[in-house]
């Protein structure tokens, strides 16, 4: 049923169209400078310490791929993921289509691992991945959202889906990525922009925009 309104929780969001390379570098590095921030600010003492801005993503300088549409979570105990859509191919570890890039930081923010593909297809699939949005319940377990116009092997439309991964190990490594809304054979309108919220205790939300009718029940404003 249609549910016209978004749900947040600890993620930070900052979403914006693709830019050339350059800008590109200035967002990743405004993400580090919001990251550090939040990681410093438990005491007056540490904000006076906090870190200059540097890049999250450890090739920005040296891609010519563009990056945008990024998140940043935290479970609260020092472990933060960002992740983000990128035409990067990763070392043709990845196609140059839009997939979903994470990095993950074990320690507040202050290093980061390199960059790699969050939807484990990122190297066979030909479609778009955008608008990420990722979630967890501080108790290792994670969740990713997504639109995506990806036919999982023509197991789906080519419309624009909602796709979920989810982690169980603090992101370490992610599942296969399935279609969220399970009206997916039988649609044809796009799913668009989702939001994800949990309390904590197993119970997950998800909330998207979209111009489905679901089968002439409403319309497909």
């Amino acid at each position: 049923m249609p549910l016209n309104q978004y749900l947040s929780g600890k993620a930070i969001e900052h979403t914006l169209p693709p830019f050339p390379h350059h800008y590109t570098q200035h967002i990743i590095l405004s993400i580090a400078l919001l990251l550090f921030t939040a990681a410093s600010a438990s005491t007056h003492a540490q904000l006076s310490r906090r870190t200059p801005p540097a890049p999250i993503d450890s090739n920005a300088f040296n891609d010519a791929s563009w990056d945008f549409s990024t998140q940043i979570t935290t479970d609260g105990q020092g472990t933060w993921i960002t992740l983000w859509s990128s035409t990067n191919p990763l070392g043709a570890s990845t196609d140059t289509d839009y997939d979903i890039l994470f990095s993950r930081s074990t320690n507040d923010g202050l290093t980061w691992s390199a960059p790699v593909a969050l939807n484990t297809n990122a190297a066979t699939d030909s479609a778009g991945d955008h608008s990420a949005q990722l979630g967890t319940d501080g108790l290792g377990t994670w969740v990713a959202v997504w639109e995506s116009n990806e036919a999982l092997s023509t197991t789906i439309g080519t419309d624009k889906d909602i796709l979920v991964s989810h982690s169980t190990d603090n992101g370490l490594s992610w599942s296969s990525p399935n279609a969220l809304n399970t009206n997916t054979f039988l649609e044809s309108g796009d799913d668009s922009r989702p939001q994800l919220a949990t309390d904590g205790l197993g119970t997950w939300v998800v909330v998207w925009e979209s111009d489905e009718s679901l089968s002439d029940t409403i319309g497909i404003d």
